[in-house]
């Protein structure tokens, strides 16, 4: 076998092995159509040699002329499939230049069928043996025809394409890519036009061996693609890894993944994941079916969460409790996000969701003892308030008694005077009304279920009834308390009697600080507005806050008396908090300690 049908013979078959392999890739990806492009490509090349080789075995010039107007075939479609791998793998090149070199190349194609032999020659008159690579081949003799320029323009106007896109390539920064492949295909389409030109014009004595130059184009093309595989293939296996990783690190915290498919309204749930709500396996979920295994209370929310999220938001948040089908409610946290398309219509929701009863029971358990110790707190504070009440009632008692024995006097005496009588009737309700405030001030302090939601409350009356209430502890201690209230105040939004325990809080804690020193000891009381806030403002003159209780002090267990429990500035703390307020605390550059509780204004007038 001679060399030259060797050579021809592997070059074709190496384009056909290229050929097949990226067909098959092709045909699993078949979004990607530069893999098609590149396998047309690799046929074109591989039917060049073969046409190339028909010429180089073709005995009479009929045989010749034959072989050379097929081989426009394999060119033309070599062009195109050249031309389209550009524009997609580099992503680039000007269309117009494209679509020149496309209609001149058709152009030429249509005239090789019109003309009596074929583009490039007119006539052919012989056909001449030349030695080449060690054996005899073909070459034509006759007259070239001028047609042909067309096809050649054609070449031209490609790799001008060509160019044009490696330039832009190498603009944007892959310069591996603009020369190996755009430089590539540049060079070796300039030299296998400028080969074929020659011999076919006669000015060399060869025959065509185009295929051999743009053989080695199709090889650099599947070398850039096997990259551009062996890179995807990678990355895939690499993202492989880490959704197990990620799978394994679902399952090991109990985190369920999940995505919406808005358009087909078609939710897909992980395995770990379908239990949580109470399906199977293989149902289908739409988000119809995913509402209806939620409790009753949170379908609502639920919806406005996601209407809120695909109408824009992009984030659905929310948590929820589900119903089993044997009745056991679980609370769960979902986290997802939207993806949009171009136009902004909602295509995808991909999120999590966490099983948190655990949390949530603890919280509903902290907050109902929370709420315990509050009622506790007061209930305590009550008993060490019993003397003082017992005292504040004794007095309206006493008064009460007193004009009702001075009225029954007035009776026995005979005429009556009833501007006395009457006197003494309207003392009599004033101390009722007195000793029943009093008593109705105890049980609301009694009561557990007070107005966690706030009321508008006017702390100067909040204040003047504390203080009230503690008249006799603060006359037994011979206390001073200096009063500046605060004129035209607005209302605060807070509970009424929560109010009033964090004060006497406050109260009591400033007289136990001054208690050591009753004769310079007082208790300063002021109320002002500041920033849409009412500011309560407890001042002594005692020893301060020591420093080592100051970081903790409103930490629960600690206290500065002997046989405290430390519970009254931590619920106070929170309860100023649970309105929205804060207590604060701090020692005076002169002495004794400053607290402040920090309501905010209520609306209502």
């Amino acid at each position: 076998m001679s060399w030259t049908t060797v050579i021809w013979s592997m070059e074709a078959a190496v384009c056909l092995t290229l050929a097949v392999i990226y067909l098959l890739v092709w045909g699993r990806r078949r979004e990607d159509v530069a893999y098609l492009l590149f396998a047309l490509s690799a046929v074109a090349a591989a039917t060049i040699a073969a046409g190339e080789l028909w010429m180089m075995r073709a005995e009479t010039p009929a045989q010749f002329a034959t072989a050379l107007r097929w081989l426009h075939v394999p060119v033309w479609v070599l062009i195109l499939a050249l031309i389209g791998f550009v524009r997609l793998h580099l992503r680039t090149g000007r269309p117009w230049l494209a679509w020149t070199a496309i209609g001149l190349r058709t152009l030429s194609l249509i005239l090789d069928f019109l003309m009596p032999l074929n583009l490039n020659y007119r006539e052919i008159t012989a056909v001449r043996k030349i030695p080449f690579l060690g054996d005899t081949v073909s070459v034509a003799e006759g007259m070239p025809n001028s047609w042909m320029i067309v096809g050649q323009l054609s070449l031209l106007l490609f790799v001008a394409f060509v160019v044009d896109a490696s330039v832009s390539v190498w603009r944007r920064g892959d310069r591996r890519q603009a020369l190996f492949l755009g430089g590539g295909i540049s060079v070796f389409a300039v030299l296998g036009t400028v080969q074929a030109m020659l011999v076919l014009w006669e000015v060399v004595e060869s025959p065509i061996i185009a295929s051999l130059l743009y053989s080695v184009v199709v090889v650099a093309m599947g070398y850039e693609l096997s990259r551009r595989v062996f890179r995807e293939t990678r990355t895939a296996l690499e993202l492989q890894e880490s959704q197990q990783h990620m799978q394994l690190a679902a399952a090991s915290t109990g985190l369920a993944i999940w995505n919406w498919d808005i358009e087909h309204d078609g939710i897909w749930v992980s395995r770990i994941g379908r239990p949580f709500y109470g399906v199977s396996q293989d149902e289908e979920i739409s988000f119809e079916r995913f509402v209806a295994t939620l409790h009753p209370d949170d379908r609502t929310p639920v919806r406005q969460a996601a209407e809120r999220a695909l109408g824009g938001a992009g984030e659905f948040s929310t948590d929820y409790r589900v119903v089993l089908p044997e009745g056991e409610v679980r609370w769960f946290t979902a986290r997802g996000k939207v993806e949009f398309n171009g136009g902004g219509k909602p295509l995808w929701v991909r999120g999590v969701s966490l099983d948190i009863t655990g949390r949530k029971l603890a919280e509903l358990e902290l907050a109902s003892q929370r709420q315990d110790l509050a009622h506790l707190s007061r209930v305590s504070m009550l008993g060490e308030l019993a003397g003082a009440l017992a005292h504040e009632l004794n007095q309206p008692l006493t008064a009460v008694l007193s004009n009702a024995q001075a009225g029954q006097r007035f009776l026995a005496k005979g005429p009556l005077d009833m501007a006395e009588i009457t006197a003494i009737l309207d003392d009599i309700a004033t101390d009722a009304k007195r000793a029943g405030g009093i008593i109705h001030g105890m049980r609301a302090m009694f009561k557990k279920d007070s107005q966690a939601d706030g009321q508008p409350v006017d702390v100067n009356e909040s204040v003047n009834l504390v203080l009230n209430l503690l008249h006799g502890e603060i006359v037994a201690r011979k206390a001073k308390v200096i009063l500046h209230l605060g004129e035209g105040l607005p209302l605060v939004r807070a509970g009424r009697v929560e109010v009033q325990q964090v004060l006497i809080n406050l109260v009591m804690n400033s007289l136990d600080a001054i208690k050591s020193d009753p004769r310079q000891g007082s208790v300063e009381i002021t109320t002002t507005r500041q920033d849409g806030r009412v500011i309560v403002s407890v001042k002594d003159t005692g020893p301060g806050i020591p420093a080592e209780i100051m970081a903790r002090l409103f930490e629960p267990f600690a206290s500065t008396k002997p046989g405290g429990l430390g519970l009254g500035l931590a619920i106070s703390r929170s309860i100023a908090e649970r309105f929205g307020g804060d207590l604060l605390a701090r020692n005076q550059p002169e002495g004794g300690a400053l607290f402040q509780l920090v309501l905010p204004v209520t609306n209502i007038s």
